[in-house]
């Protein structure tokens, strides 16, 4: 199986652990269950994040640029204190607009059973 193409936010919600996907959870799922080659319940997404994670920044290694670290900071900063979803929804959209011109809207992901 070769590699498939991803939202930036996809990538980036399973190493950070916040979830910035434009598609939501269900993106999250998508790219788990291709990265492992397994259908996924809920309760087993905690555990799939932290076996993929290793294996996407050795694909991406961008990923953990202190850059990209003071990006989710700086969104931290600008979410702290909003509790209306709607805002914090309008909030992640844009700081993640401003990611994607940064670095790519979309990334290519290899699953974990191929060698990196």
């Amino acid at each position: 199986m070769e590699g498939k193409k991803f939202h930036f936010g996809d990538v980036l919600s399973i190493i950070t652990g916040r979830l910035v996907s434009p598609g939501g959870m269900g993106r999250v799922y998508d790219l788990l269950e291709f990265m492992t080659g397994k259908s996924l319940l809920s309760d087993e997404l905690p555990k799939a994040m932290d076996e993929c994670r290793p294996y996407l920044l050795k694909q991406h290694p961008y990923f953990d640029l202190i850059e990209i670290k003071n990006a989710v900071a700086d969104l931290d900063k600008r979410l702290k204190g909003i509790e209306n979803e709607e805002r914090r929804r309008e909030i992640v959209g844009k700081w993640l607009g401003e990611q994607v011109k940064k670095y790519s809207e979309t990334i290519e992901v290899k699953p974990i059973s191929l060698k990196v």
